[in-house]
C-alpha cells in the first residue's frame, strides 16, 4: 500500500501512527505560554528549535532540557543539564546543579500538564490540517 507524501511527512515510524511534535516557550515569572511552535511526524527537540528560529534576547537565561543539546551555541545564556557518560559519572555539585535546574524548570512542565487536560499534547488527531490552528487556540486559554 502506497502512502502520499503529505502522509509520509507526518507518519512516524517509531510510534507507528501519524504523530505531531510540539514545542512550547513558558515565561518563567508569570508561567504562561508564550509561543508555540509544532512539527508534523517524528522530529528532534533540537532540530524543531533551529528550525522554529526562536529570537530571544541575548539577556535572556533560558532553562532547556537534554533533549537540547548543542543550543548553547545558538544562545550564549542556555542553562543544560549534565549528562553523565559511561567513563565519566556525575560529581555531587553536577548532580546538585542539575536538581536546582529541574526545580527552576519545573513549571515547565505544569505548562504541559495544563496542556494534556486538553489533550493538546496526544499524538492522535483526526483532522490534521487544522491542527495548528487548535493548537494555538487552546494554547492561548490554558
Amino acid at each position: 500500500m502506497k502512502r502520499s507524501s503529505k502522509q509520509k511527512r507526518k507518519y512516524s515510524g517509531k510510534k507507528k501512527t501519524h504523530t505531531h511534535k510540539i514545542q512550547l516557550v513558558v515565561n518563567a515569572t508569570t508561567h504562561e505560554i508564550l509561543c508555540i511552535d509544532f512539527e508534523k511526524g517524528s522530529c528532534h527537540d533540537f532540530a524543531l528549535y533551529k528550525k522554529s528560529n526562536l529570537r530571544i534576547h541575548p539577556n535572556i537565561r533560558q532553562k532547556l532540557d537534554s533533549g537540547y543539546q548543542g543550543a548553547q551555541k545558538l544562545h550564549q545564556k542556555t542553562d543544560l543539564p549534565k549528562k553523565k557518560s559511561k567513563n565519566n559519572p556525575l560529581s555531587k555539585e553536577d548532580k546538585q546543579n542539575n536538581r536546582q535546574l529541574a526545580n527552576e524548570r519545573v513549571y515547565v512542565e505544569h505548562a504541559n500538564q495544563r496542556c494534556k487536560v486538553f489533550k493538546l499534547l496526544k499524538n492522535h488527531y483526526r483532522s490534521h490540517s487544522r491542527f495548528g490552528l487548535r493548537a494555538t487556540l487552546i494554547a492561548t486559554f490554558v
